[in-house]
């Protein structure tokens, strides 16, 4: 034991210039590697449907497919002038449907924080301002319905009359528009921080140091 200590010993004086420095070496390339990786930003929202339009506008696989497709995105960006590059959102929009819970989740990523979130932001608005058009609509029919009963020239009995507008109301009051749930955020999608890259990199080279200064005992080991 006293002569494996000792040529230890005798093998670190004549390489303590290596050995010491490749630690060194390991951690400044594992902060510069982590410095030089971009970080990237992923913007996020999430709409509750309503219930006004059960077959399409409120159905969550079904508005998922709209919002998937061009056609959607080009209209959307047209009519309430969002500004957007229909391409570009529809290469890196991802939608989401939670059937049980008729949410969609929204999600685009990229290297610019306020360019992800600006998209984002457009896209959902265009979604809302749909939603709330059909909604409204919706509304205005069953006012109208209303007004249709109020004023028809009948020989109904006025209970008759008085239930029909009761039952329309009641239709009126149970719509639901769409809501957002979670307005847009922006989350950073980084790896590790130049900090803890640099403790690996130290430990990685200490190690390897540890192994070269060992190395040779084994192939002393396999020679007796």
């Amino acid at each position: 034991m006293n002569e494996l200590l000792k040529r230890l010993r005798k093998r670190f004086k004549k390489l303590a210039i290596l050995l010491l420095l490749i630690p060194i070496l390991t951690a400044a390339a594992g902060y510069f590697f982590a410095s030089q990786v971009p970080s990237t930003y992923t913007a996020n929202s999430k709409i509750i449907l309503g219930n006004f339009d059960k077959e399409t506008l409120n159905d969550p696989i079904m508005m998922k497919a709209r919002i998937s497709s061009s056609e959607f995105l080009k209209r959307i960006n047209k009519e309430y002038e969002l500004d957007m590059d229909v391409d570009q959102v529809k290469s890196r929009l991802n939608v989401n449907a939670v059937v049980p819970e008729k949410t969609l989740e929204l999600s685009i990523s990229g290297k610019n924080r306020d360019q992800v979130e600006q998209t984002l932001k457009q896209v959902t608005k265009g979604i809302m301002k749909e939603q709330t058009n059909r909604y409204n609509r919706e509304v205005a029919t069953i006012d109208n319905n209303i007004e249709d009963i109020i004023n028809e020239d009948s020989e109904s009995e006025d209970i008759t009359k008085i239930t029909r507008i009761y039952e329309r109301n009641k239709d009126k009051t149970n719509l639901r528009n769409s809501m957002i749930a979670e307005d847009v955020s922006v989350s950073e999608n980084s790896g590790p921080s130049p900090k803890q890259s640099v403790v690996l990199g130290l430990l990685v080279g200490l190690i390897l140091s540890v192994f070269i200064l060992g190395l040779p005992e084994l192939f002393r080991e396999e020679k007796k």
